[in-house]
């Protein structure tokens, strides 16, 4: 069995890789958002043509990215999808195949607030103790 990260090595660096999609910015920029915080990185900033891979994408924050994806936009990812679109622009690609034109619209439309939803429910925050004696 491939270990995960060598299997999205992989699939990035093949011929069929080679010529980045064409992706509304919109989508690309929240996908990119998605996963600058499942990476955490601390300036939101994440090269999109940068494999998943090279990226450090683990299985775990392969399920926390999918799960993102699929909130915001409704759908119902499996982890193959990092597998066959190796990077967020790809991953954005086929986010907007899958997707009809006026949902799209209407979704990067209300992206803000999407994403500060999709964002804030997928955040641990603290939570108050059952004694009600602060935080536990």
């Amino acid at each position: 069995m491939i270990p995960y990260a060598e299997r999205l090595k992989k699939l990035s660096s093949s011929p069929a890789a080679a010529a980045p999609p064409a992706v509304p910015a919109d989508l690309l920029d929240a996908v990119v958002r998605l996963l600058a915080d499942v990476l955490a990185t601390p300036d939101g900033r994440v090269d999109p043509d940068r494999s998943f891979a090279d990226l450090g994408i683990s299985s775990l924050l392969a399920v926390r990215l999918l799960d993102r994806v699929n909130r915001a936009f409704g759908l119902r990812l499996g982890v193959d999808a990092l597998f066959s679109h190796g990077d967020a622009r790809r991953l954005a690609a086929h986010v907007a195949s899958l997707v009809p034109d006026a949902l799209l619209r209407s979704v990067t439309t209300a992206m803000p607030w999407i994403l500060s939803r999709v964002l804030l429910r997928t955040r641990r925050l603290p939570v108050p103790s059952p004694s009600g004696r602060g935080l536990g």
